[in-house]
């Protein structure tokens, strides 16, 4: 008996030596235990969707990284080959948002909406019926998948999922040019109003990034005046560099993911540009957040 207990005394001796040779108390390891969660992302290979996985992966979570065009995180993979899972799947179609589910073999802690499309864009693009198919696919990726998805991933949503869907102020009003875009916004806020509705203890919210250099601004940027009259805008605010780098806004997401409590969480449209309150937990020293359009009549994100 006692040989027994000095055996498990030593393996607990030297278990503690080995956690402190490396610098990391008892503590702190089971607290990085408890704290590794399980995150599902969509358009997850680029923008703000990549930066969040990367950051993410680097606080030992695990990712199930939904994207069309995977190349970009081939290289994560080779980093992160136990907890990086790459999805291929196009949801602009059915047969990529039936894909993303049975990829999913894990329980999820947390589910982030970030794919979007900003293609139409062009004032009266809604009625142009040479963007149809164009107009399909961002009802789709928008507005149609995070809702199958929500539907189709049930059985692997914990009690305390936190569902985030990404939306903008296009979510609140309507913007000559991009009114494609505003109704897919519309249709995720609303959305959200009917989770909360129907399933008071589902955790769902939703986030206005603010804005970012993505590759969505650039198609803001690309047509003509005549085409679209707000195009101007974007490109002066672009030429001027006010717009945020996607990892600011990624690791304002991070926060509202991980660091607001439940209540918070739910309790409003996280806004970039509104919550300062939460800046002291995210905003890195050196980066100012301004908003560019607090006027305007230009979109965020």
């Amino acid at each position: 008996m006692f040989s027994k207990f000095m055996k498990a005394y030593f393996i607990v001796f030297l278990s503690l030596c080995i956690l402190k040779n490396f610098g990391i108390s008892p503590g702190i390891a089971a607290d990085f235990e408890e704290r590794s969660k399980t995150a599902l992302i969509t358009g997850a290979n680029k923008g703000i969707g990549f930066e969040l996985t990367k950051l993410m992966l680097g606080c030992g979570d695990t990712v199930y990284a939904v994207a069309r065009h995977t190349k970009p995180l081939e290289s994560l993979k080779t980093t992160y080959p136990d907890r990086l899972h790459i999805i291929k799947a196009d949801l602009g179609t059915v047969e990529g948002q039936n894909a993303v589910a049975p990829a999913v073999t894990s329980m999820l802690n947390f589910v982030v909406h970030n794919a979007a499309t900003m293609d139409p864009v062009g004032d009266g693009a809604m009625l142009d019926s040479s963007k149809t198919e164009a107009l399909r696919s961002m009802l789709n990726v928008n507005g149609i998948a995070p809702i199958i998805l929500t539907n189709m991933l049930g059985d692997k949503f914990m009690p305390l999922t936190r569902h985030l869907f990404v939306s903008s102020r296009a979510g609140d009003t309507m913007f000559k040019g991009i009114i494609p875009y505003c109704v897919t916004k519309h249709v995720l806020d609303a959305f959200v109003e009917g989770l909360r509705t129907d399933h008071p203890d589902i955790l769902a919210a939703t986030i206005h990034p603010g804005e970012v250099d993505t590759h969505m601004q650039s198609i803001l940027r690309a047509p003509a005046e005549s085409d679209f009259a707000l195009a101007p805008v974007f490109v002066k605010t672009h030429t001027e560099g006010r717009l945020l780098a996607p990892l600011t806004a990624a690791r304002f997401f991070k926060w509202v993911l991980c660091g607001a409590s439940d209540d918070e969480f739910v309790s409003r449209k996280h806004n970039m540009y509104v919550d300062k309150s939460t800046y002291p937990h995210w905003v890195p020293e050196g980066v100012t957040i301004v908003n560019p359009y607090p006027d305007s009549g230009a979109s965020d994100r």
